[in-house]
């Protein structure tokens, strides 16, 4: 091989992951840089693996020494950040740095002002100035849209509403480009050093139009489905855009901006030239827009056959579903039987489960728990003649077969919310009717009916495994985090966050508390579970057995400040000495109380209210979060490609020996069952 032979690459999330096996395709020496060893997960064995701090300069030197190239597909576009990551290089000997530039209209300098796009022109000139004194190279890839975006649907229609939307009128064109292609531009790019040297690379698949698109969504969709089409003046949209944006960088506002600049095909957004030759790529033609329509769809086959029938009896039984059931009298008698297999009617959707997760109302004999009969946040869950139910409440899986008016489509990755009708706000008496798992029978099944707003998209860079976590785990610590925070405005930097054990909750609030830049106190009785906290960013570590008084060291860490929000997962046993390490106007988010119901210490005169006041704190108890607010978290878990930790996956038969090896207690992170293959 000529050029370079060792990569370094920052990030591996959608677009990482392409680029990843496209290099190791190519033969080259990869390392992937991750934030900790749970970033390793996955990682194909020809494929080397380094922790690294992506805000220590040191961290990322000590990483980034003895590669040729660095890539960035990490989330740290901002200029701080990659000027870090140039230093880091710098200092490191690195020869090559290829930002996390991957945009569609940043080398034309009409754009420059756009702000999505002021970070990474800073980039471009901090890079060049670098080069020009030969500290460093650098190659910039400017890719268009990536094409699996397009096809579902991002810029202009919506296969689940059955809406299109045209700038204009719809012929505005732009570039696009696959995250493989994008991926196989790089490893060509790095085999040709002198030609892609100090050089911002044009590449696209092809060049499409909004028009183009809609042509092709309504083509793949099932037969007789009705779109409604309408126009944006995107002159006027892209005005009132750049005034709201400049009024405070709100997310979805620059997202809404980026796609009206791309789809109506402003500021050079069809490429002129591309420099696909360079790097061996043809472009293609618009049969293969359709391929990859139909590939994405799977809807040819269905509407020029009409065998859509017969295509959903290849992902699910003809008439009946495997699930596992309790009576609610111990996890020793859990029981694997039969069902009928549902179908959905108006508005819901059949959805194969690929992965559940098991949380503590499963299992734990302290917890409120299904399996042993003791939950009862609700009347409708404690009648004497409740029949079995199917346990669990989390999940991910595909969608088979979609009602009338779902907003869904076949093959939607989709994960359950635990609580179906809590959309938004409060819980209430009746939305508690709702839960999964206990009123209603949970996801511990093969196949499951939801109506459509019972779920939320799956992550496209995380597994099934992982996205299963998410429901109440996941959504219970972002709650906890930010129930109080308006609504798109999560916190957490510059706070600290203290979590109790090493359950799911705790774990994940440990790594979303991590990503939002809080300082993080974790306590366990286990030295190696600290270990490993502290592998997932943990700041400081407290073993409760060896330091009993660990209310006291959380004063100390924190300077006589205490925490500013706790996530109270022990209960009574551990609820004085949380309010005890409480800041003045922290939250106690009460989460759970595997510690028992009752202070050891003061029996049932623990004065709460004394408790409260002295500390002028807040005690909340959390049941999970609403539906608008798991949205949210899945913006800032995909902006930080945050993993979940996954402590052992279970094969739907070990359905039973997943429930005990969770009440045992030996886990750190999620405990998950695969129900069926993805």
């Amino acid at each position: 091989m000529t050029g370079f032979q060792k990569i370094a690459l920052m990030g591996r999330g959608f677009l990482g992951s392409a680029i990843l096996e496209q290099l190791l395709s190519a033969g080259y020496s990869v390392t992937v840089l991750g934030r900790s060893e749970k970033s390793k997960e996955g990682l194909p064995a020809n494929a080397k693996f380094a922790v690294v701090d992506y805000e220590s300069i040191d961290s990322l030197e000590s990483a980034l020494r003895g590669h040729d190239v660095a890539i960035s597909t990490a989330g740290m576009t901002a200029i701080s950040g990659q000027k870090l990551a140039i230093d880091a290089c710098i200092r490191a000997s690195v020869k090559r740095y290829i930002p996390n530039d991957w945009g569609s209209v940043t080398t034309d300098p009409e754009a420059a002002h756009l702000p999505f796009l002021v970070p990474m022109k800073q980039t471009q000139k901090y890079l060049t100035e670098k080069a020009e004194k030969n500290e460093i190279e650098y190659t910039i890839f400017s890719v268009g849209a990536f094409t699996e975006y397009v096809v579902k649907g991002i810029i202009g229609f919506n296969f689940a509403d059955k809406t299109i939307q045209l700038f204009d009128d719809g012929n505005g064109r732009f570039s696009t480009t696959s995250v493989a292609n994008i991926g196989k531009a790089v490893a060509a790019a790095l085999k040709k050093p002198e030609e892609t040297k100090n050089r911002n690379l044009f590449i696209n698949d092809l060049v499409v139009s909004q028009g183009q698109l809609a042509s092709l969504a309504k083509k793949y969709s099932p037969p007789g489905t009705q779109w409604t089409e309408t126009s944006i003046d995107s002159k006027a949209q892209y005005d009132r855009l750049m005034k709201e944006v400049e009024q405070g960088a709100d997310p979805q506002k620059l997202l809404q901006l980026l796609i009206t600049v791309v789809g109506s095909g402003m500021f050079g957004a069809a490429y002129k030239r591309v420099d696909n030759e360079l790097v061996g790529l043809p472009l293609l033609t618009e049969e293969d827009l359709d391929a990859k329509f139909a590939a994405a769809y799977d809807y040819q086959r269905l509407s020029n056959y009409n065998l859509h029938t017969k295509a959903l009896a290849d992902t699910m039984p003809a008439t009946e579903v495997q699930r596992w059931v309790t009576r609610q009298d111990g996890v020793d008698n859990l029981f694997r039987d039969k069902a009928p297999l549902s179908r959905p009617g108006r508005g819901e959707v059949l959805v194969k489960i690929n992965a559940v997760s098991l949380n503590y109302r499963d299992v734990e004999e302290h917890a409120p728990p299904v399996a042993v009969g003791e939950y009862n946040h609700h009347q409708s869950v404690s009648a004497a003649d409740a029949p079995p139910v199917v346990p669990c409440a989390d999940m991910c899986g595909v969608v088979v077969e979609a009602g009338e008016g779902a907003d869904w489509a076949v093959g939607d990755r989709v994960v359950s919310t635990f609580n179906q009708a809590h959309l938004t706000g409060q819980v209430s008496a009746e939305t508690m009717r709702h839960g999964l798992g206990l009123p209603l029978d949970g996801v511990l099944q093969t196949h499951r009916v939801f109506p459509s707003t019972g779920l939320v998209p799956a992550p496209r860079y995380m597994s099934d495994e992982e996205a299963a976590t998410l429901p109440i785990a996941a959504l219970t610590a972002w709650m906890a985090i930010n129930q109080f925070r308006p609504l798109g405005q999560p916190g957490g930097k510059g706070e600290v966050v203290l979590l109790q054990g090493t359950g799911g909750v705790s774990v994940s609030g440990l790594q979303i508390a991590h990503a939002a830049g809080a300082t993080t106190i974790i306590t366990s009785s286990s030295d190696a579970k600290l270990e490993k906290a502290k592998a997932l960013g943990a700041d400081h570590v407290i073993n409760y057995r060896s330091v009993p008084d660990w209310d006291k060291a959380v004063m100390e860490i924190t300077h006589g400040n205490g925490a500013d929000i706790i996530l109270e997962c022990g209960g009574a046993q551990t609820l004085r000495k949380s309010f005890r390490s409480i800041a003045f106007g922290g939250l106690i988010a009460s989460i759970g109380y595997v510690s028992g119901k009752e202070d050891d210490e003061a029996g049932d005169r623990t004065s709460i209210n004394l408790l409260a006041l002295l500390r002028t704190a807040t005690l909340k108890g959390i049941i999970n979060g609403p539906r608008d607010r798991f949205l949210e978290m899945l913006k800032f878990y995909e902006e930080h490609e945050i993993h979940p930790v996954i402590d052992r996956i279970f094969t739907f038969e070990e359905g039973k020996d997943a429930f005990k090896y969770l009440q045992s207690g030996a886990h750190v992170g999620k405990v998950i069952i695969r129900v069926n293959s993805s």
